[in-house]
């Protein structure tokens, strides 16, 4: 996700579809160098499925333009949901 700017931000939400059971969130200012910033052990169920919401708190505000979620392991998603997306949104809140 590119932020348009540096931002400086201290959780990020998200919004899933069809959540991740293992994923890491990556920052970078350039779009080329990452750095890994959190992973889902960082996450706080904040709401259950079927669409469920993590979030996380880092304890030092974090300074980016773009962010990405690298998912590691994806739960069993329904049969015939018919859905193609994997997250359905996810939002850092500045």
């Amino acid at each position: 996700m590119d932020l348009g700017q540096k931002q400086r931000f201290n959780q990020i939400k998200i919004e899933w579809e069809y959540w991740a059971d293992q994923y890491e969130i990556w920052v970078s200012n350039d779009n080329r160098t990452w750095k890994k910033a959190a992973d889902q052990s960082m996450a706080k169920r904040e709401k259950d499925i079927p669409q469920p919401r993590d979030a996380i708190y880092f304890a030092s505000p974090v300074e980016a333009r773009y962010v990405k979620i690298a998912k590691i392991a994806m739960n069993k998603r329904p049969a015939k949901t018919g859905a193609a997306a994997e997250t359905s949104q996810w939002t850092p809140v500045l």
